[in-house]
Protein backbone atom coordinates (compact mmCIF):
# COMPACT_ATOMS: atom_id res chain seq x y z
CA UNK A 1 0.00 0.00 0.00
CA UNK A 2 1.29 2.80 -1.04
CA UNK A 3 1.76 5.98 1.97
CA UNK A 4 -0.65 8.68 2.67
CA UNK A 5 0.05 11.71 1.40
CA UNK A 6 -1.16 14.63 4.30
CA UNK A 7 -1.87 17.94 3.45
CA UNK A 8 -1.23 21.52 5.60
CA UNK A 9 -5.06 20.58 7.20
CA UNK A 10 -4.34 17.35 8.96
CA UNK A 11 -6.75 15.44 6.04
CA UNK A 12 -4.80 12.33 4.85
CA UNK A 13 -5.79 10.22 1.84
CA UNK A 14 -4.13 7.50 0.33
CA UNK A 15 -4.32 6.49 -3.29
CA UNK A 16 -4.91 2.88 -5.59
CA UNK A 17 -5.92 0.50 -2.18
CA UNK A 18 -7.58 -2.66 -3.33
CA UNK A 19 -10.47 -4.27 -2.07
CA UNK A 20 -9.11 -6.49 0.99
CA UNK A 21 -8.57 -6.61 5.00
CA UNK A 22 -5.70 -4.06 5.98
CA UNK A 23 -4.52 -2.69 9.25
CA UNK A 24 -3.34 1.27 9.48
CA UNK A 25 -0.07 1.54 10.92
CA UNK A 26 1.94 5.22 10.91
CA UNK A 27 5.34 5.02 9.60
CA UNK A 28 7.93 7.79 9.88
CA UNK A 29 6.33 9.94 12.77
CA UNK A 30 8.53 12.93 13.87
CA UNK A 31 10.60 12.32 16.94
CA UNK A 32 9.00 12.02 20.39
CA UNK A 33 5.78 11.44 18.51
CA UNK A 34 3.56 7.86 18.88
CA UNK A 35 0.45 6.81 17.43
CA UNK A 36 -2.05 7.13 19.97
CA UNK A 37 -5.41 5.04 18.11
CA UNK A 38 -7.20 5.36 15.17
CA UNK A 39 -10.89 5.14 14.47
CA UNK A 40 -13.44 4.80 11.55
CA UNK A 41 -17.11 5.29 12.18
CA UNK A 42 -16.56 5.20 15.88
CA UNK A 43 -14.75 2.03 15.66
CA UNK A 44 -11.61 1.61 17.07
CA UNK A 45 -9.33 0.07 14.32
CA UNK A 46 -6.07 0.88 15.62
CA UNK A 47 -4.78 -2.40 15.97
CA UNK A 48 -7.87 -4.69 14.26
CA UNK A 49 -8.20 -5.43 10.83
CA UNK A 50 -10.70 -3.24 8.83
CA UNK A 51 -12.24 -3.77 5.56
CA UNK A 52 -11.57 -1.52 2.35
CA UNK A 53 -14.27 -2.27 -0.21
CA UNK A 54 -14.76 -1.16 -3.70
CA UNK A 55 -15.44 2.33 -2.63
CA UNK A 56 -13.69 5.28 -1.23
CA UNK A 57 -13.25 5.06 2.59
CA UNK A 58 -13.73 8.29 4.60
CA UNK A 59 -14.20 9.18 7.73
CA UNK A 60 -10.90 7.61 9.76
CA UNK A 61 -9.22 9.76 12.34
CA UNK A 62 -5.46 9.41 13.34
CA UNK A 63 -4.18 10.81 16.62
CA UNK A 64 -1.26 11.34 17.98
CA UNK A 65 0.40 12.16 21.12
CA UNK A 66 3.51 13.18 22.15
CA UNK A 67 4.26 11.66 25.56
CA UNK A 68 5.50 8.12 24.25
CA UNK A 69 5.77 5.33 26.98
CA UNK A 70 9.00 3.44 27.76
CA UNK A 71 9.66 0.28 29.28
CA UNK A 72 13.23 -0.78 29.99
CA UNK A 73 15.23 -2.60 31.86
CA UNK A 74 18.26 -5.31 32.73
CA UNK A 75 17.99 -8.90 31.88
CA UNK A 76 20.37 -11.37 34.40
CA UNK A 77 21.22 -14.24 33.56
CA UNK A 78 23.11 -16.78 36.35
CA UNK A 79 24.91 -16.08 39.07
CA UNK A 80 22.63 -12.48 38.97
CA UNK A 81 25.27 -11.65 35.66
CA UNK A 82 23.80 -8.78 33.36
CA UNK A 83 23.36 -11.47 29.90
CA UNK A 84 24.52 -9.19 26.63
CA UNK A 85 23.07 -11.84 24.33
CA UNK A 86 18.98 -12.43 25.05
CA UNK A 87 16.31 -11.07 23.31
CA UNK A 88 13.72 -9.47 25.04
CA UNK A 89 9.90 -9.82 24.26
CA UNK A 90 7.48 -7.76 25.07
CA UNK A 91 3.41 -9.23 24.33
CA UNK A 92 0.30 -7.76 25.30
CA UNK A 93 -1.55 -10.15 28.06
CA UNK A 94 -4.66 -10.44 25.60
CA UNK A 95 -4.02 -13.56 24.12
CA UNK A 96 -6.24 -11.84 20.90
CA UNK A 97 -4.00 -9.96 19.85
CA UNK A 98 -1.53 -12.48 19.02
CA UNK A 99 -2.74 -12.50 15.44
CA UNK A 100 -3.83 -11.02 12.85
CA UNK A 101 -1.91 -7.91 13.40
CA UNK A 102 -0.13 -7.23 10.84
CA UNK A 103 3.73 -5.64 9.79
CA UNK A 104 5.05 -4.18 12.71
CA UNK A 105 2.93 -4.81 15.09
CA UNK A 106 2.66 -1.89 18.07
CA UNK A 107 1.81 -4.38 20.50
CA UNK A 108 4.65 -7.08 19.91
CA UNK A 109 8.15 -6.40 19.79
CA UNK A 110 11.59 -8.23 20.18
CA UNK A 111 14.95 -6.80 20.87
CA UNK A 112 18.63 -7.54 21.68
CA UNK A 113 20.48 -6.90 24.99
CA UNK A 114 22.54 -3.93 24.49
CA UNK A 115 26.73 -4.39 26.09
CA UNK A 116 25.39 -4.16 29.13
CA UNK A 117 22.38 -5.92 29.19
CA UNK A 118 19.39 -3.39 29.17
CA UNK A 119 16.91 -2.98 27.14
CA UNK A 120 14.03 0.00 26.19
CA UNK A 121 11.46 -0.34 24.32
CA UNK A 122 9.89 3.08 23.44
CA UNK A 123 6.02 3.84 22.63
CA UNK A 124 4.25 1.00 23.53
CA UNK A 125 0.53 1.67 23.69
CA UNK A 126 -0.96 1.79 27.22
CA UNK A 127 -1.96 -1.18 28.31
CA UNK A 128 -1.60 -5.03 29.88
CA UNK A 129 1.96 -6.63 28.70
CA UNK A 130 4.56 -9.70 29.18
CA UNK A 131 8.17 -9.32 28.81
CA UNK A 132 10.48 -11.86 28.80
CA UNK A 133 14.32 -12.45 28.39
CA UNK A 134 14.99 -15.46 26.36
CA UNK A 135 17.76 -16.93 24.36
CA UNK A 136 19.06 -16.09 21.04
CA UNK A 137 18.50 -19.17 19.80
CA UNK A 138 14.48 -18.94 20.30
CA UNK A 139 14.44 -15.16 19.36
CA UNK A 140 12.98 -16.31 15.84
CA UNK A 141 9.70 -18.09 17.10
CA UNK A 142 9.30 -14.84 19.11
CA UNK A 143 5.74 -14.28 16.62
CA UNK A 144 4.70 -17.65 17.24
CA UNK A 145 1.29 -17.61 19.50
CA UNK A 146 2.31 -21.31 20.71
CA UNK A 147 6.00 -20.12 21.83
CA UNK A 148 4.04 -16.75 23.64
CA UNK A 149 2.00 -19.11 25.68
CA UNK A 150 4.99 -20.86 26.94
CA UNK A 151 6.67 -18.07 27.41
CA UNK A 152 3.90 -16.46 29.94
CA UNK A 153 4.98 -19.04 32.16
CA UNK A 154 8.05 -17.36 33.47
CA UNK A 155 7.20 -13.98 32.05
CA UNK A 156 6.60 -10.86 34.10
CA UNK A 157 3.23 -8.97 34.21
CA UNK A 158 3.38 -5.22 33.04
CA UNK A 159 1.18 -2.77 33.20
CA UNK A 160 1.81 0.36 31.31
CA UNK A 161 0.01 3.92 31.10
CA UNK A 162 0.06 6.05 28.95
CA UNK A 163 3.18 8.41 28.69
CA UNK A 164 4.64 5.82 31.57
CA UNK A 165 8.08 5.18 32.09
CA UNK A 166 8.33 1.70 33.75
CA UNK A 167 11.48 -0.51 34.94
CA UNK A 168 11.32 -3.83 35.05
CA UNK A 169 14.53 -6.41 35.06
CA UNK A 170 14.07 -9.86 33.95
CA UNK A 171 15.48 -13.41 34.33
CA UNK A 172 16.47 -15.37 31.48
CA UNK A 173 14.04 -18.19 30.68
CA UNK A 174 15.04 -21.57 29.53
CA UNK A 175 13.07 -22.06 26.38
CA UNK A 176 13.48 -25.08 23.85
CA UNK A 177 13.48 -24.50 20.66
CA UNK A 178 10.20 -25.61 19.23
CA UNK A 179 8.50 -24.15 22.41
CA UNK A 180 8.59 -25.60 25.70
CA UNK A 181 10.40 -24.65 29.32
CA UNK A 182 13.34 -26.64 29.80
Amino acid sequence: VPPARVDGTGQFTVQGVLPGKYVLRATNVPGGWSLKGATNGGMDITDTPFEVEDRDLTGITVTFFDRPSELRGTVRGSGNATDVSAAVVVFPADTRSWTNYGVNPRRMRMSRTGKNGQFTFSGLPAGEYFAAAISDEVAGEWQDPQFLDQLTRGASRVTIGEGQKVSQDLAIQNVRPGGGLT
